[in-house]
């Protein structure tokens, strides 16, 4: 059955690389829907089975960026559709009048980052602005 779940994600996740992160966990997952930040957080809407959804979730937190936070995935809704969306999409901005969204502080460059400054096989190579987003 093809489920669709929204989910609020908070914490520290705008500006440390959160939806590239979630598009590249849909594509491995098979699951569609979308990705945009908002006042709050980021809005997650996931559409598949139940147990692509959750591999999907788990992903999401083993994998979460060096200079992120997951504070608390809340879900929203629970819908079934008859229908996926095509694609796993990052949308505009969705911004109210009060802003709750926890911003990071400026951060050093990590390990990883600077492994790939160093190696050079890598497209980072010497490349002075690499950073985790």
């Amino acid at each position: 059955m093809l489920i669709e779940k929204t989910y609020s994600v908070s914490g520290i996740v705008q500006g440390v690389g959160f939806r590239p992160l979630c598009v590249r966990i849909a594509r491995r997952t098979g699951i569609r829907g979308s990705v945009a930040n908002t006042s709050d957080g980021v809005l997650l809407r996931l559409q598949g089975t139940e147990d692509a959804i959750a591999r999907y979730v788990a992903e999401l937190k083993r994998d979460c960026p060096d200079v992120a936070l997951i504070v608390d995935i809340t879900l929203l809704e629970r819908k079934n559709v008859e229908q996926a969306d095509d694609d796993f999409t990052i949308l505009k901005s969705v911004r109210s009048l009060r802003q709750r969204v926890l911003l990071p502080p400026d951060m050093a460059t990590c390990r990883n980052c600077l492994a790939d400054i160093r190696d050079p096989a890598d497209r980072r190579y010497r490349y002075a602005f690499t950073n985790c987003t």
